[in-house]
């Protein structure tokens, strides 16, 4: 099930774990939780979430649809004029708005308006963490808030160089949405596999979590190389009716379907290879409690003071 580009039961349950780190356990998150006044709040601003999200979510599958339908007798994809798949949206918006003066520049905008916006708390968000959590108690009293401040500005500008670094390694890599849901998803399931373990293995210590969480990086980050490199999915695409008469006569080699599924990956690459990038997240996860279930059992923590059941089942 899980050698596939995508399926139904992959996205239920990765996706699961995927919104499990973004909603529920991300630093720009529990940021925003800590600054309301209590946990009703914060679960109140939760559920309020929902609803605006899945319109979204539903909205952005709509225009998918309606892109697919479009391009449906001359797909971009299919004829060479794009490499990418993410920029078969961008495509499909300029045809539809360029006709429209200035349209289509308010859609960009819009589009790095909200990505600025994303990347501007993050880094905010990471120069908190850093400060608070490896400098304050170091430098409590030796310092004043305005240098603490200009401190935290600076590790913003360091965080927003170095992001901006890595978005020109980046490129090589693929599109941007391959990019995104591979890369977080092997960062973000062993990060939430840390609370599923200290919540359902409460004696869970610190050789148990430390070593099962770095070794579940590792194995994630060469699944990820691995997927890159040989890149078993380079074939597969969605067939549509492409043909020179429905793109108007345009002189182009229409792409062919491999001889293989070309939906299951390429037979002559490696399993892991295979594994799909969209389950990144719930394998990683799995990983994770796969080796620090059993080091708890051996190295548990035995320090009452530290001992927390914060499940029903625990309480009991």
């Amino acid at each position: 099930m899980l050698f596939q580009y995508n399926s139904l039961w992959i996205n239920i349950f990765s996706g699961t774990v995927t919104w499990l780190a973004s909603f529920g356990v991300n630093q720009l998150a529990v940021q925003r939780y800590c600054s309301l006044p209590s946990i009703a709040d914060a679960n109140r601003i939760i559920y309020w979430t929902l609803a605006p999200f899945i319109f979204l979510c539903s909205t952005v599958s709509f225009v998918g649809f309606i892109a697919l339908r479009y391009f449906y007798n001359c797909n971009p994809l299919e004829t060479g004029q794009l490499k990418d798949m993410d920029h078969l949206i961008i495509m499909f918006a300029k045809e539809m708005l360029s006709p429209t003066p200035g349209l289509f520049g308010l859609y960009v905008s819009c589009i790095m308006s909200a990505t600025l916006s994303t990347l501007s708390s993050g880094m905010n968000s990471m120069a908190a963490a850093v400060y608070e959590d490896f400098l304050k108690h170091r430098l409590h009293q030796k310092i004043t808030d305005a240098q603490a401040t200009t401190l935290n500005k600076s590790f913003v500008l360091f965080f927003g160089l170095l992001s901006t670094a890595l978005a020109f390694t980046a490129e090589p890599l693929g599109g941007i949405l391959r990019v995104c849901i591979s890369v977080m998803g092997a960062l973000s399931g062993p990060f939430v596999g840390i609370f599923v373990l200290a919540m359902f293995w409460p004696r869970a210590g610190f050789m148990a979590t430390f070593v099962s969480f770095v070794l579940s990086n590792v194995a994630m980050v060469i699944v990820c190389f691995m997927n890159y490199f040989e890149d078993p999915f380079r074939e597969d695409f969605i067939s549509t009716n492409t043909t020179t008469e429905g793109c108007n006569g345009l002189n182009v080699t229409v792409r062919q379907q491999p001889s293989y599924d070309a939906h299951f990956g390429d037979p002559n690459t490696t399993y892991i290879a295979r594994l799909s990038t969209y389950a990144y997240s719930g394998i990683g996860m799995l990983v994770m409690l796969a080796i620090g279930v059993p080091i708890t059992y051996v190295y548990s923590d035995q320090d009452p003071s530290k001992i927390m059941h914060l499940t029903f089942y625990g309480r009991q």
